[in-house]
Formats: C-alpha cells, sequence, structure tokens
C-alpha cells in the first residue's frame, strides 16, 4: 500500500517474490504519478499494466551482459 502523508510504501510479509515484486512495482507507479501530481494515478489499469512492465524489466536486467 502507498501511503502519501507519510510518503511510503507499506507491504504485506505472506507474499511470495514474485507477487512481493509485481504488488511493490504497482505501488510504485502510484507513488511516482502522485508525487508528479498526475491523474493518471487513479486509473489502475494504467498502474497495474505499467507496474506489471516496471517488474519485468527490473527482473530481467542482467548488470552483465555477455
Amino acid at each position: 500500500m502507498w501511503d502519501p502523508t507519510t510518503h511510503r510504501i507499506d507491504l504485506r510479509n505472506d507474499l511470495g517474490d514474485t507477487e512481493l515484486q509485481q504488488v511493490f512495482c504497482h505501488e510504485l507507479v502510484h507513488a511516482v504519478l502522485d508525487e508528479m501530481k498526475h491523474k493518471i494515478s487513479y486509473d489502475e489499469k494504467f498502474v497495474d499494466n505499467f507496474g506489471s512492465l516496471l517488474q519485468q524489466a527490473l527482473t530481467s536486467f542482467d548488470s552483465n551482459p555477455r
């Protein structure tokens, strides 16, 4: 959960790694858009899609490419 009053993202501790990453990225998108004062933060479909793509990008990043 993203809390704009405390600027914190709180996550449940009963999630698996992949689900935890997905939820974090979803809430991070809300946080960034809220801080930008962008109304698209209220569009759950957009936030969910963007969060999913962000999670895929972050987890597939290879800092040691061949």
